[in-house]
């Protein structure tokens, strides 16, 4: 009778604790995302970059409560920007919808997400042009006001001495970005590993590209410093934070990065 009475008593209390500990710990299931957050304010600026933010995450029904909090800090912060979210699913049936065959068989052709992320980055920005965000980085500035300045913005990382893909402002038909994500869908298609698996479809492969085509990395009004965060050239402004404890986020559920003192920086909504 002891015995039993001792078992209910650590069942129960495992319950009780299981039942407390939800009050702190998100729920999977209430982080989903709309594909789609429509635009809320009219901008005047005009730009033949489309006021459009893309963003690719693993699985829009089940988003990690640091890059939610991250996604709707971006959408509060740019109002005039049309918001599209895509996973891997919704993206592969995009390019099954507006592109060719080859593109579809390249995308399928990887199993490795930073390939397939970037790819998609690539092929969406080449025919949709707009604002590709990469989800490890946080946004201090608003996007329209980048628009003032130009309509295409590319990163340069001077550690690797080429681009990097983690911020890509665009309009569509880009000759250099159409070019390199012609010639990642020839690599990917042709197995052409020749240097790294993962450059494939990377940075590098738009900077060789911009590199044919005259456009040298001082041209470029980005950069990202040695913390990997994303600065303006010649006045040093933060553009975009690097948080690199995001992969914790997929198995902790935890309130990556703290927004909090974001908040209370001079960021302009």
């Amino acid at each position: 009778m002891n015995q039993f009475h001792f078992l209910f008593v650590i069942v129960v209390n495992s319950i009780i604790i299981y039942l407390f500990s939800l009050q702190y710990f998100d729920h999977p299931e209430s982080f989903k995302l709309e594909p789609v957050y429509p635009a809320t304010k009219t901008s005047k600026i005009e730009s033949k970059c489309p006021k459009i933010i893309h963003q690719i995450v693993p699985d829009i029904n089940n988003i990690p409560s640091g890059l939610y909090h991250t996604i709707k800090h971006h959408i509060l912060m740019n109002p005039e920007f049309e918001y599209r979210i895509y996973d891997y699913n919704s993206a592969l049936e995009i390019l099954k919808k507006d592109f060719e065959q080859a593109n579809v068989d390249a995308f399928l052709s990887s199993n490795v997400n930073q390939i397939k992320t970037d790819y998609i980055k690539l092929a969406f920005i080449s025919k949709y042009g707009g604002c590709f965000i990469d989800i490890k980085r946080l946004m201090h500035i608003k996007i329209i006001h980048l628009l003032r300045l130009n309509n295409v913005f590319f990163v340069h990382n001077p550690e690797t001495k080429t681009m990097d893909l983690s911020l890509l402002i665009s309009h569509p038909n880009n000759l250099g970005i159409n070019n390199a994500f012609n010639k990642a869908t020839k690599q990917l298609l042709e197995k052409d590993y020749a240097v790294d698996h993962l450059e494939i479809t990377s940075g590098r492969v738009l900077g060789n590209e911009l590199f044919y085509l005259g456009y040298l990395v001082t041209f470029t009004l980005m950069y990202m410093d040695k913390e990997e965060n994303i600065r303006f050239r010649g006045n040093e402004m933060l553009l975009a934070k690097v948080y690199k404890s995001f992969p914790k986020e997929n198995f902790t559920h935890n309130l990556l990065p703290d927004i909090v003192p974001l908040w209370n920086e001079k960021l302009i909504y």
